[in-house]
C-alpha cells in the first residue's frame, strides 16, 4: 500500500476541530502505520507528475493520472499482468473495472501459444504459456520513463523477460515461454487509457518453432458489463457466464459454442452463443469494446493501423469480444487460415506489436459511449505512428517514408471497384500477403481517380500488393519496392490487367474474395434455428450450413448458366452429408460448337477447409481431369466467416472433353474426414480457347 498525502483548506479545517488531546494518539497511530510500511514494502515508493502518478509496492507497479488506475503484478507475481483497472468517477467514487473474483494473474494477461517443430505437420506438441507464469524465466525490474508524446507528459513501465537456451530445452519446456518478450505500459497526462505494447525476440540460440497465437485479454466484471460493440451493425446485450455454464446451456458441435437453454435474458433462449460471432476484418475493426449499461462506462481496445503488425492484410479477421465478458486483442493467431510464424533453430526474430489503448469512457447512453469512443479511436488514428515507443523496433515517425502512385485498370467494361494498394516484406518466403506474418504491412486505397498513398511505411524493400475487387487481376509480376528513412517515394502508374486467356463463356459470383453474394438461408428460432437476432449477417447464424440437406434432401444441386440465378440458386457452402457422404456441383451449360485448342476453368475460392476438388466434365463417375490436392485451414464456415483463407485455381481442359450441345461440369468436394470440411466459392469462370484472329487483336493492344 502506498500513501499518498495531501493537503487542501477543507482538510486543514476539519483537522482544527480535533480535539487538541487526541493529536498525540492520532500522530502515534499513523506513525505506526508508516513504520509498519516501511519495513514490509520497504521498495515501494510514489513519484508524482502533472497528475502523473508511478507507485511500486512489494507486488506492483501502478500507473495512474486522475481518470484511471492500473495495477500491474511485478516479477514473481504474475509479472506482467493486470491485476487491477479503476477508473476513477468524478462525484461518484472509484469503480473497479475488472472481474476481482478470478484469481490475480487471470484477470488481464497475456499469453501465447506455439508449437516446437513444424505446425504444418503436428511435430511435437502445442503449447500455451501466459507471461510471467514462468518458473525458470527470469524478469528484470520494472523502469519507468517519463518521456514528452505529443506536448502530453508520460510515464511508463517496461518488463523485459529473457529465457535462456537452457531453460528451452528442458523437458517442462511447454509449460514456458520460448522466446523473449518486452510487455510496455504507458499512461498519459489527461486520457482516461492505458497504452499496451509488446515485443517478441526470437535470438539465434533459442529453438525451431512455430508462434499460433498472441493476444491480451480482459476480464471485466460481469456485474457490470452486458453490452458489446464492435460495430454499428453489430452491438448487443449479450448473454452472462452463468448462461453458458452447463446448467443453463447444451453443447455443439464444436467446443466455444454453446445453445443458451435457460438464459436469464428470456430473449436470448435457443440463441448460440461463440466467440467467432463477433470477428471482424481488420480495416473495419479500429475499436470494440464492452459498456455497463447500468454505469453507462466503456471499456474499449483501440487498434489504430493494427493490418501493420496483424498478419493478414486489411481482410484479417479477428476476435474482439467473448461472453464473459472478455474483451480481446489479438495480435496474431491462425485463425481463417493465417499461418504460424514459422521460427528456425538459428534464426534472429524481433516484431513490435502495437501500441494499442485500452480505454474507458462514461456517457449519458450506450450511443453517447459509442461515438465518444469514435472520436477517440480518430485521434488515435491521426496521431499514428507514436513517437513515445520505447522499443528500437517500433520506427518513429521521422525514420519513416511514404509511397504513392497511381493504379490504372486496363482492359474493357472493368468495374469501379474498390482497390486496395499494399506493400509487404520482400524477403518472406512467400509472395503472397495474407501468408506473410513476419514482417509489418502497409495499405491505403485508392481514390476514384485510382491515386494512392501509403503513409507512414518503415525503411525496407517490399513487395508491391494489389487487392482488387471485381475481376481477376494479373499478378504474375510482383513489384519491388525500397523505401529508406523520411524518403517521399512516387512510383508512377501501376497497370492492373484483368487475367484472362480466353473469351468469356460463363461466370457465377462476383470476384471479390467473399461468398456473401451467393444464397445463404434465413433462420428462424420459432422453428428451432438457433438464430441470433443480434447477427446481422445469416452467415454467422450457427448451423445455417446444415439447411444444404433440406435444400437438397436427396440429390445434389445443379445449377443451369443460362436459367439460374447464383443469388438464389447456389448454396454458399460446399458441404459434406451429416453422414460424410461427400457432395458434389454441378453446372450445365450450352456451347454452339466446341473450338479446337484449351479451355480454362478459373475458380477462385473465398474459404475452405480440409478440402480437395475433383474436376469432371460430362461424365460424373469418371477419372477425374483434374484434382486440386488438399487444400485450406481455415475453418471459416464454422466460425462464422464468409470467406477465409483465399485461393486460386487455373485449370486447362482440353476441348476433347467438350461437346456441341448441352455440357455437364461437376465439381466435387472429396474430403470428408472432418466435419467441418467445406468450400466456398468466390467466383467460377469457363474461358474458350483464343482463336488466331482474337490472339492478333490481343497482341495488338
Amino acid at each position: 500500500m502506498v500513501l499518498t498525502m495531501g493537503y487542501s483548506s477543507e482538510a486543514h479545517t476539519t483537522l482544527e476541530r480535533v480535539n487538541p488531546i487526541r493529536w498525540k494518539l492520532l500522530f502515534i497511530i499513523l506513525l505506526s502505520e508508516l513504520v509498519h510500511q516501511s519495513h514490509s514494502q520497504a521498495a515501494a515508493f510514489t513519484r508524482s507528475t502533472r497528475g502523473l502518478v508511478y507507485s511500486e509496492t512489494q507486488e506492483n507497479v501502478i500507473l495512474a493520472n486522475d481518470l484511471l488506475e492500473m495495477k500491474i503484478g511485478k516479477p514473481g507475481v504474475r509479472g506482467g499482468s493486470i491485476q487491477s483497472l479503476v477508473y476513477k468517477r468524478e462525484g461518484q467514487g472509484d469503480l473497479e473495472l475488472l472481474d476481482m473474483e478470478q484469481r490475480c494473474g487471470a484477470r488481464g494477461y497475456w499469453d501465447m501459444h506455439w508449437e516446437y517443430g513444424s505446425y504444418l505437420t503436428g511435430n511435437d506438441f502445442n503449447s500455451k504459456c501466459r507471461f510471467g507464469d514462468n518458473s525458470g524465466a527470469q524478469w528484470t525490474t520494472f523502469d519507468e520513463i517519463s518521456k514528452e508524446g505529443g506536448g502530453d507528459q508520460m510515464v511508463g513501465v517496461t518488463l523485459k523477460q529473457e529465457i535462456s537456451n537452457s531453460a528451452t530445452s528442458h523437458t517442462s519446456r511447454h509449460n514456458r515461454v520460448p522466446v523473449n518478450t518486452q510487455v510496455h505500459y504507458a499512461a498519459r497526462e489527461g486520457l482516461s487509457g492505458i497504452y499496451c505494447s509488446l515485443l517478441v525476440d526470437h535470438t539465434s540460440n533459442q529453438p525451431l518453432m512455430q508462434l499460433t497465437e498472441l493476444r491480451l485479454v480482459l476480464k471485466l466484471d460481469p456485474e457490470q458489463f452486458d453490452y458489446s460493440y464492435v460495430a454499428d451493425d453489430r452491438q448487443r446485450f449479450m448473454p452472462t457466464r452463468m448462461d453458458i455454464s452447463r446448467h443453463r446451456s447444451a453443447a455443439l458441435a464444436f467446443k466455444e459454442a454453446r445453445m443458451l437453454t435457460r438464459p436469464q435474458n428470456k430473449s436470448l433462449m435457443y440463441e448460440v452463443d461463440h466467440k467467432y460471432q463477433y470477428s471482424v476484418e481488420a480495416k473495419d475493426g479500429v475499436m470494440h469494446g464492452w459498456i455497463s449499461s447500468k454505469s453507462r462506462i466503456g471499456v474499449w481496445i483501440i487498434s489504430p493501423n493494427k493490418w501493420e503488425y496483424l498478419a493478414g492484410g486489411p481482410y484479417k479477421q479477428e476476435l474482439t469480444v467473448q461472453t464473459g465478458p472478455n474483451l480481446l486483442t489479438m495480435l496474431h493467431s491462425t485463425h481463417y487460415g493465417t499461418p504460424a510464424i514459422p521460427l528456425e533453430g538459428n534464426e534472429r526474430w524481433t516484431k513490435a506489436y502495437g501500441p494499442f489503448l485500452i480505454y474507458v469512457n462514461q456517457a449519458e447512453d450506450i450511443k453517447g459511449l459509442v461515438e465518444d469512443a469514435k472520436a477517440r479511436a480518430a485521434l488515435e488514428t491521426a496521431s499514428w505512428p507514436y513517437n513515445w515507443v520505447p522499443f528500437d523496433e517500433y520506427i518513429k515517425p521521422q525514420a519513416r517514408g511514404t509511397v504513392s502512385g497511381r493504379a490504372i485498370k486496363l482492359g474493357p467494361y472493368l468495374p469501379d471497384s474498390a482497390t486496395w494498394i499494399g506493400l509487404t516484406d520482400a524477403n518472406s518466403p512467400s509472395s503472397n500477403w495474407e501468408d506473410e506474418v513476419k514482417g509489418h504491412q502497409f495499405w491505403n486505397m485508392t481514390n476514384s481517380d485510382g491515386e494512392f498513398t501509403i503513409y507512414n511505411v518503415n525503411p525496407g524493400t517490399y513487395l508491391l500488393q494489389t487487392l482488387v475487387q471485381g475481376f481477376l487481376v494479373d499478378s504474375s509480376v510482383l513489384q519491388m519496392v525500397t523505401v529508406k528513412e523520411g524518403w517521399i517515394l512516387d512510383i508512377g502508374d501501376i497497370i492492373l490487367r484483368p487475367v484472362q486467356k480466353g473469351p468469356i463463356l460463363w461466370e457465377i459470383g462476383r470476384p471479390d474474395r467473399s461468398a456473401a453474394e451467393f444464397f445463404i438461408p434465413d433462420l428462424d428460432r420459432m422453428r428451432g434455428d438457433s438464430a441470433s437476432t443480434a447477427l446481422k449477417d445469416g452467415f454467422r447464424h450457427y448451423g445455417v450450413w446444415d439447411k444444404f440437406v433440406e435444400l437438397y434432401p436427396m440429390t445434389d444441386p445443379v445449377y443451369v448458366v443460362e436459367t439460374s440465378d447464383w443469388e438464389r440458386d447456389w448454396f454458399f457452402a460446399h458441404v459434406n452429408r451429416p453422414n460424410r457422404t461427400t457432395t458434389q456441383r454441378e453446372i450445365q451449360f450450352f456451347l454452339e460448337d466446341v473450338v479446337p485448342g484449351d479451355y480454362t476453368l478459373r475458380l477462385a475460392i473465398a474459404g475452405a477447409h480440409q478440402a480437395a476438388l475433383e474436376i469432371r466434365l460430362n461424365n460424373p463417375t469418371g477419372s477425374p481431369l483434374h484434382d486440386t490436392g488438399a487444400f485450406g485451414r481455415d475453418n471459416a464456415l464454422a466460425r462464422a466467416g464468409i470467406h477465409g483463407h483465399y485461393h486460386e485455381f487455373t485449370i486447362s481442359l482440353s476441348h476433347m472433353n467438350f461437346r456441341a450441345g448441352m455440357n455437364s461440369l461437376f465439381l466435387r468436394q472429396r474430403k470428408n474426414q472432418n466435419k467441418f470440411s467445406y468450400v466456398m466459392y468466390d467466383y467460377i469462370r469457363l474461358e474458350a480457347p483464343m482463336t488466331f484472329t482474337q490472339s492478333l487483336i490481343a497482341s495488338s493492344r
